[in-house]
C-alpha cells in the first residue's frame, strides 16, 4: 500500500509549510503539514508550479483531508479518515484480489446521454480494460440495442494488466420514443477464449424523447426518483457535483437544490426539463419557486433559465438572477443552507411568449457557482396564459391592487362571472357579480401567480395577478 498527499485548494508551498507571510491563500495557512510527513506531496496551485484546480473538482473534495483508496484494478473508493490498520482492512474488504487470469478483457464502463432529444441518435463511448496478466493486443466488441446486435467492432492495441482504453463507438440512430437498453460486450482477448466472462458486459438505459409533451406540465419533486422522468441533470463542468433532490426541504413536499456551498467558483450544472410542445399556445409561461441565502457579499452565485428550439444545440437566456438579486433572504448564512424557511421562498415568472405555437422546446435551469451557498428550486410549472386583450370590456374592467395581499377589488361595467384560476388551469374560486363592484378575499390563497377570469354574455377576458401576503 502506498500513501500520497494531494493539496487541493490551490495554495502555494508556503501555505503547507505554515508560513503565514508568504501564503497566497486568502483563508490563510492551516499550519505546517510538511514536517514529519513521510509520504509524497503534490501541489495543486496554478501551473507550472502545480496541477491547477482539477484535483479539487475531479475528486469532489468537500472536507479536509478527503481520503480515497485506489485499488490495483483502478476502482476508487472514498475510504475516509481511518487509521493505518483500518485502511488495510478497508482495502482488503473492498479491492478485488489481484487477477490470476491470463487472457481476460473487461467491459469497464459505457457513457451515453441520460436522455436523447428530438432525433433519436447518439454516439456512445466505451472503456475496456485488460484484466489478464498477459498484455492485451486485440479483442472483439459487440454492441446490442434492446437485445439486437447493431455493431461489431474489432479492437487492437497494447494494454498491460489493468490498463484501460477509451474508444468512441459508431453513432446509433433511428431510436423510437421511450426507453431502450444499450449493452456492450467484450470477448476473444488476444484471439483466445476469455477466462473471465463475468466481467464481459456493461449496460445502460437510454431514454429517447422524440415526441414532445403538451403543456401544462408541473414538477413538484415529491417523488423519490431524481431526476424525474424525462428530465435530465448534466454536470457541465465535470466536477462531480450536480443538482440533487431533497425530500424534506421544499416549497411544498420536496425540491431540487444545487450545492453552491461546496462547488468551486465558475462550475456549471444543468437541469433539463422534458421536450415540450407549444403548438396552439399563444402565451406560454414558466413559473417556479426559488430559495437562496448568500454566504457573504464576497460570493455571488447565479441561476438562469435558458430555452432551446434546436434540440439543445444553441440556447437563449430568458431569465437570470445572481448575488443579492437571487437571494430570497437578505441576511447572510455562513453554515451550509439546507432547510429554507417558509418565508425564504419566492415565486418567479418567465415569459415564453416568444415561442408561441412552436414545437420541440427545451428548457433548462443552469446553476453557476460562486462558491457561496445553496439554492433550491421547487414547483416548476409551464402553462399557457391568456393575455388581457384590448376589447371594450377590458377597457372598462379594473382589477386592483396587483400584487394583492388580503383583498382584490374588481370594478365591472356589467354583471359577470368572476373566476380565480391557478397556474395549472384549476378554477379555485367562482362568484356571480350582479352589480358593478366585487371584493374577493385572497387571504386563504397561497402566495403565487393566478389569473382573474371575467366572463360576460359577450366575451371573456383574463388578467394575471400575484398574491403576496
Amino acid at each position: 500500500m502506498m500513501v500520497f498527499f494531494i493539496e487541493a485548494d490551490e495554495s502555494n508551498l508556503a501555505c503547507l509549510q505554515g508560513n503565514t507571510s508568504l501564503c497566497d491563500n486568502t483563508s490563510g495557512t492551516q499550519g505546517d503539514w510538511i514536517t514529519g510527513t513521510p509520504y509524497p506531496m503534490f501541489l495543486t496551485c496554478a501551473a507550472p508550479s502545480g496541477n491547477g484546480n482539477t484535483v479539487n473538482s475531479n475528486y469532489n473534495i468537500a472536507y479536509f483531508p478527503t481520503v480515497y483508496t485506489v485499488c490495483p484494478d483502478r476502482t476508487i473508493y472514498e475510504s475516509g479518515q481511518l487509521t493505518t490498520a483500518q485502511h488495510y482492512t478497508f482495502a482488503n474488504s473492498h479491492c478485488a484480489p489481484l487477477t490470476t487470469t491470463v487472457n481476460d478483457v473487461k467491459a469497464f464502463s459505457c457513457t451515453v446521454p441520460n436522455i436523447i432529444y428530438c432525433n433519436g441518435s447518439f454516439t456512445p463511448s466505451f472503456m475496456l480494460q485488460n484484466y489478464g496478466t498477459a498484455n492485451l493486443t486485440s479483442c472483439n466488441i459487440t454492441v446490442k440495442l434492446d437485445g439486437n446486435i447493431v455493431q461489431q467492432v474489432p479492437w487492437t492495441g497494447n494494454l498491460a494488466m489493468y490498463d484501460a482504453a477509451t474508444l468512441t463507438l459508431n453513432q446509433i440512430s433511428g431510436l423510437t420514443n421511450g426507453n431502450h437498453t444499450l449493452e456492450v460486450i467484450t470477448d476473444n482477448p488476444n484471439g483466445l477464449t476469455d477466462e473471465g466472462i463475468a466481467n464481459n458486459s456493461v449496460s445502460k438505459t437510454v431514454t429517447v424523447m422524440t415526441v414532445p409533451d403538451a403543456i401544462p406540465i408541473t414538477e413538484d419533486f415529491s417523488g423519490s426518483v431524481f431526476p424525474p422522468a424525462q428530465c435530465d441533470i448534466i454536470d457541465v463542468s465535470n466536477d462531480g457535483y450536480n443538482w440533487v433532490h431533497s425530500s424534506t426541504a421544499g416549497h411544498t413536499a420536496g425540491s431540487m437544490y444545487i450545492e453552491f456551498y461546496s462547488i468551486m467558483s465558475g462550475k456549471k450544472d444543468d437541469f433539463e426539463m422534458p421536450l415540450l410542445d407549444f403548438t396552439g399556445m399563444s402565451n406560454p409561461t414558466l413559473t417556479f419557486w426559488v430559495a437562496h441565502r448568500r454566504y457573504s457579499a464576497s460570493y455571488t452565485d447565479k441561476l438562469e433559465v435558458d430555452v432551446s428550439t434546436d434540440c439543445g444545440t444553441t440556447w437563449t437566456q430568458k431569465w437570470m438572477k445572481s448575488g443579492a438579486t437571487l437571494a430570497t433572504n437578505a441576511s447572510y448564512y455562513t453554515s451550509e443552507y439546507l432547510n429554507p424557511a417558509a418565508g425564504d421562498w419566492r415565486q418567479e415568472t418567465v415569459d415564453l411568449s416568444a415561442y408561441q405555437n412552436t414545437s420541440n422546446i427545451m428548457i433548462r435551469f443552469r446553476a453557476t457557482s460562486g462558491y457561496g451557498n445553496n439554492a433550491f428550486v421547487d414547483d416548476i410549472n409551464v402553462s399557457n396564459v391568456s393575455s388581457f386583450n384590448n376589447t371594450s370590456l377590458s377597457k372598462n374592467v379594473s382589477i386592483y391592487p396587483n400584487p394583492a395581499q388580503d383583498k382584490l377589488f374588481i370594478t365591472l361595467p356589467e354583471k359577470a362571472t368572476i373566476q380565480l384560476v391557478d397556474l395549472m388551469g384549476k378554477v379555485i374560486y367562482t362568484t356571480q357579480v350582479e352589480n358593478n363592484n366585487d371584493i374577493v378575499s385572497t387571504s386563504s390563497f397561497a402566495n403565487g401567480t393566478y389569473f382573474v377570469r371575467v366572463i360576460t354574455d359577450n366575451e371573456t377576458i383574463t388578467q394575471k395577478i400575484v398574491i403576496n401576503h
